[in-house]
């Protein structure tokens, strides 16, 4: 959870990283989404989990034809920047 994401982020001031997948878009994932509005962008890695997690505006377009890659980023990007009250 939040919580302990922050506490290993104040231990490891230097090396540590968070990473968000196209989980954090997916609407039951709730700590993800805290995690998501906590992290600062300094300390944030934004990842596809490729093959597995798809953003869910990916899903909802291309049904079962979708599969995840790179240049699915951006939908990452934009669930981060909801959850954080910014603009994508």
């Amino acid at each position: 959870n939040s919580t302990h994401m922050l506490k290993l982020l104040g231990a490891f001031p230097e090396h540590l990283y968070v990473g968000m997948n196209a989980a954090v878009g997916f609407a039951k994932a709730a700590r993800a989404h805290e995690c998501a509005f906590d992290v600062p962008l300094n300390r944030l890695l934004l990842e596809t989990d490729a093959p597995y997690n798809i953003p869910a505006p990916v899903t909802i377009a291309m049904g079962r034809a979708a599969f995840s890659h790179s240049g699915l980023i951006p939908f990452v990007a934009a669930a981060v920047a909801e959850h954080k009250g910014q603009a994508a």
